[in-house]
């Protein structure tokens, strides 16, 4: 084995094909759609233990706080999920804004404000929603949006349960 290819014997080395870190976060933060470890894999020809590598180093990446998510779905750190709950808070000529209910704010960095997209209902209106208001809460599919964020309303929720028992 040389020494490029063994991270653990070779003093922290990274093998041959796997992608640097900074490399990682440009690859997430330029692509659209799902980024989990088979598509960084992919783009930077990953293969055979170079994978167990970059499992790795992504878990790594996560735990010093560099990038959110999951295996099926990273994203740098401060992005908002691709589906989560969300919460009207303005409504302004009409549209619907709303943040992430659950905002991890260590960082610092203030929740996005999302445009929420409310469908147009099914045939005959069957599954047309109430319109929203300020303080209701949803289920929306997220997507980033020129410097923006966009949520497509999945479904209204029911008020928060919280102090009730």
């Amino acid at each position: 084995m040389t020494k490029t290819q063994n991270t653990k014997r070779s003093g922290g080395e990274r093998p041959e094909g796997l992608p640097t870190r900074e490399q990682i976060l440009e690859f997430i933060r330029d692509t659209d759609g799902p980024t989990g470890k088979r598509e960084i894999g992919k783009a930077f020809g990953v293969k055979g233990q170079e994978k167990i590598a970059l499992k790795a180093l992504l878990k790594q990446m996560a735990e010093d706080g560099q990038i959110d998510g999951r295996r099926s779905d990273y994203r740098p750190k401060g992005g908002v999920p691709n589906v989560t709950v969300l919460k009207v808070v303005e409504i302004d000529d009409g549209e619907p804004f709303a943040v992430p209910e659950n905002w991890d704010g260590d960082s610092g960095t203030p929740a996005p404000r999302l445009r929420v997209i409310e469908g147009k209902g099914g045939k005959k209106g069957k599954h047309r929603q109430a319109a929203l208001k300020v303080g209701d809460r949803i289920l929306a599919r997220n997507e980033k949006a020129g410097n923006g964020w966009r949520a497509h309303l999945i479904k209204k929720l029911p008020a928060s349960t919280s102090g009730m028992m």
